[in-house]
C-alpha cells in the first residue's frame, strides 16, 4: 500500500527504510466536484498526499531521494483533467498506450535498443517532432521539424532504462509508445 488515508494528526508514516514522516494537518481540496482528504506532512513542505490522486511530489515520491525530486502537475482520470483543475492540459505520457499498435503508421525497431533505432513513420503531414520522456516524466530527449519516412534515432547519452516516446505531427496529431535503453 502506497499512503494510509486512515492516518490522524501526528501519525508517523514511513516512506521508505531510512525516511519517516509525520502527518502535520489534514484539510480537504475540492476537486472534480468533490471534497478529498488532503494530508500535509511535516519536514518535507509542501509536501501533501491527496485522497484518490496521491503525492504532490509525484507517484511515488518522495522515497528518500538524493539529487532528486519530482512534483506533480496534473492528474487526469478518464482523460479528463481533475487536478489541479480542469483548465490545466494535462497531456503527460503516462502509459505507452495501444495507438501505435493500431495506426501501424509507425515502425520502431530494433527495441530494446543500445545505440540507435530506426523510426519508419507514415504521416500525411510533411513535418513532425520526436520526444522522449523518462518514468518521471521528465523530457530526455527532442528532436524537431523532422522530416521523411525513415530516421535514426541515436541514443545520445540516455541512461539505460525504460522510456515513453510521442511523434507529434504538424496537425497535433499523437502517437505514443515504450522504448527501452539497453
Amino acid at each position: 500500500m502506497l499512503y494510509d488515508f486512515n492516518a490522524s494528526v501526528g501519525d508517523s508514516i514511513s516512506l521508505c527504510e531510512t525516511c519517516n514522516v509525520v502527518v502535520s494537518s489534514i484539510d480537504s481540496v475540492f476537486i472534480d466536484g468533490n471534497y478529498r482528504k488532503r494530508f500535509n506532512i511535516s519536514g518535507l513542505q509542501p509536501y501533501s498526499v491527496i485522497e484518490g490522486i496521491g503525492s504532490t511530489f509525484g507517484i511515488l515520491e518522495p522515497t528518500c531521494h538524493f539529487e532528486y525530486s519530482g512534483e506533480l502537475t496534473c492528474h487526469s482520470q478518464n482523460g479528463h483533467t481533475i487536478y489541479p483543475d480542469s483548465s490545466v492540459q494535462c497531456s503527460i505520457i503516462t502509459n505507452s498506450g495501444s495507438s501505435v499498435q493500431k495506426e501501424q503508421q509507425i515502425s520502431l525497431y530494433p527495441n530494446p535498443f543500445s545505440e540507435s533505432t530506426n523510426l519508419e513513420i507514415t504521416l500525411s503531414d510533411p513535418f513532425w517532432r520526436w520526444e522522449i520522456f523518462d518514468s518521471f516524466g521528465r523530457l530526455t530527449q527532442s528532436i524537431s521539424g523532422t522530416s521523411g519516412t525513415k530516421t535514426k534515432i541515436k541514443r545520445d547519452g540516455i541512461s539505460s532504462g525504460i522510456y515513453f516516446f510521442r511523434i507529434t505531427s504538424d496537425s497535433n496529431k499523437q502517437f505514443h509508445g515504450k522504448l527501452t535503453v539497453e
